[in-house]
């Protein structure tokens, strides 16, 4: 998980590495395990969105996301 302000509107946002996560990714079961990072945008008056709005799926099968996450600011 890292909290950061990646939208750049003065909220802290949160993303959350799910590593094995295929669940959204509609590629196919070449993607098996490609894991995902699910961005929750801060909310006026504190707390965060109940649902992603920026989701990125790894790339490659089995590639378990938590171990090539990288953030960068």
């Amino acid at each position: 998980m890292a909290a950061l302000d990646f939208d750049g509107d003065g909220k802290m946002d949160l993303a959350v590495v799910a590593s094995q996560d295929d669940s959204g990714n509609a590629c196919s079961p070449a993607r098996t395990n490609s894991g995902a990072v699910h961005v929750f945008r801060g909310q006026d008056g504190g707390g965060l969105a109940t649902t992603p709005s920026f989701t990125y799926w790894g790339e490659q099968a089995s590639q378990l996301l938590r171990y090539s996450a990288r953030l960068a600011t």
